[in-house]
């Protein structure tokens, strides 16, 4: 959660709620991951001293497929673009994004929705917070026992 405000932060969800990410979304998924940024930035927050972040390094965990390719297709390169240098960590068992970014092993991550977050902070205390949304995985849900939704509850 101290991270929250930081330039550095602001960089990076400037960078993930670009145009340039929304379009690499639409063109490599088609319609499987939905962008859902509404004003899309140019990659970068008018309000950052990109200056000041020149050659950072920011590690950030992320699940493998759509969260790595996103970020390594896309987000690392407008980074570069500052000479802020984003190093990409692939993470799939769920478990260690969480503790990881609380502990300072890694800056942020990237890979879980607003329940699942607020579930983990409630449950372990970590201080970690969503500083935006990018996209979501569409489900669907099949069957022909039930002519409603109301069975699967809350």
């Amino acid at each position: 959660g101290e991270n929250a405000d930081a330039d550095l932060t602001k960089a990076l969800v400037a960078a993930l709620q670009s145009q340039q990410v929304k379009d690499f979304i639409a063109q490599t998924y088609h319609g499987a991951v939905l962008s859902v940024v509404d004003n899309p930035t140019d990659g970068y927050d008018p309000d950052v001293d990109y200056d000041a972040l020149a050659g950072q390094t920011l590690v950030i965990e992320a699940t493998p497929t759509p969260h790595s390719e996103i970020l390594n297709s896309v987000v690392v390169g407008i980074l570069a673009e500052k000479d802020i240098t984003l190093q990409v960590v692939d993470v799939s068992n769920y478990t260690q994004e969480n503790p990881d970014v609380d502990s300072g092993v890694a800056y942020a991550n990237y890979f879980q929705h607003q329940p699942y977050l607020d579930d983990q902070v409630s449950q372990e205390g970590y201080d970690v917070v969503s500083v935006g949304t990018v996209h979501t995985e569409p489900m669907g849900l099949y069957g022909s026992q039930q002519k409603d939704l109301s069975a699967l509850g809350k």
